[in-house]
């Protein structure tokens, strides 16, 4: 009886010491994490997918992708260490529970800077808070709809990434059934640039932009939706749209006029994207010579504006002369307040902090 039992126990050791040792994996990274990136040959989505036993897949889609790789990966505490090809090991943040931060070392290995899970939150599971696709009965063409009310659904976690983060472009480019639409917002103390695509299945997809060359004129938190802009262009002779951006336009220091610009295969057509109007002629810059249209789309901005009720208040001016001063809540944006001649001084975008100050003599 005590060699069976010993025997036991022998057998018992060798089969613990055979075993691998599970890795130790911080719960919140558990998943698949998500990068676009690119090389010489076009774009790559990178996925790196941590199981919780402690195992990893490294996989590239997009031509020039390297092969898989595998190994094993233990975080825990901001720390971790990858094994396997390629090997790594370092710090780790999580900014917010979307998004993963690796290290320069890591970078190179892993196809980016950041690893962005796609995810669905849970606050943005229903119809009602994410960005649609609606087939517009006149074109036949599946058109984003809803894109301003989710824009409010995501203020929560773009202001996560940065406080003061504001959306500066929305771009869509339409190719075959499915539109691709991307929001891009600036943080100016960051100064760094996010991305945001809606996504049906799975909510939203976020992913740094590691340059941004770009205006960072910020758009106002609520405009025209695009599925009404696109309706009046087609009303007045737009074919088969196939872009579309909604943009400040403010050329020769004209007043800031905030318009779609959809884009078909005669060329841009422009929709006012506060009233809905359509406005003839190039507003870009270069043709912005029909007065009546654009003085229209800019008393436009500046009634959007007058209608926040701003509460007059006396306030010091500058040597000691009193001056009025009007104050506006957070849905107006600093290229509304700078067009009146105003200060804006704001902590959080989109968090009722953001206050302009016009200022004229009493």
């Amino acid at each position: 009886m005590i060699r069976i039992h010993s025997w036991l126990l022998i057998v018992v050791a060798v089969l613990i010491a055979a075993a691998p040792v599970a890795a130790k994996v911080d719960p919140g990274l558990v998943g698949a994490w998500f990068v676009m990136t690119s090389n010489s040959q076009g774009a790559l989505l990178v996925t790196l997918d941590i199981k919780a036993d402690g195992s990893y897949v490294i996989r590239g889609e997009g031509v020039g992708a390297p092969p898989p790789r595998t190994g094993r990966f233990d975080a825990a505490n901001g720390t971790f260490t990858m094994t396997g090809t390629p090997g790594d090991s370092g710090t780790y943040m999580m900014p917010y529970p979307s998004m993963l931060q690796l290290p320069a070392a890591a970078k190179a290995r892993s196809g980016g800077a950041v690893k962005t899970r796609m995810r669905r939150d849970p606050q943005m599971g229903s119809s009602a808070s994410r960005a649609g696709c609606d087939t517009d009965p006149v074109a036949g063409q599946s058109v984003p709809r809803g894109l301003p009310d989710y824009l409010v659904s995501i203020a929560r976690q773009v202001t996560s990434w940065q406080n003061d983060a504001r959306l500066v472009a929305l771009e869509i480019r339409i190719s075959g059934d499915q539109p691709s639409t991307r929001f891009y917002f600036w943080s100016p103390q960051g100064r760094q640039a996010l991305l945001v695509m809606p996504d049906a299945a799975i909510g939203y997809q976020v992913s740094p932009v590691d340059e941004w060359n770009a205006d960072t004129t910020p758009l106002p938190p609520r405009f025209i939706d695009l599925e009404q802009a696109a309706k009046v262009a087609r009303q007045h002779g737009m074919k088969a749209m196939n872009a579309a951006d909604l943009r400040v336009f403010a050329p020769d220091g004209r007043p800031p006029v905030l318009a779609w610009q959809l884009r078909d295969s005669s060329g841009p057509w422009y929709v006012d994207g506060l009233s809905g109007a359509l406005l003839v002629g190039d507003v870009s810059g270069d043709r912005a010579y029909l007065e009546a249209e654009w003085q229209s789309a800019a008393a436009g901005m500046r009634s959007f504006m007058n209608s926040l009720n701003p509460q007059t208040k006396q306030m010091q001016g500058h040597g000691g002369a009193r001056q009025c001063g009007f104050s506006y809540p957070t849905a107006g944006t600093d290229y509304q307040c700078t067009s009146q001649g105003g200060n804006w001084s704001c902590t959080e975008y989109y968090g009722g902090s953001c206050t302009c100050s016009v200022y004229t003599a009493c």
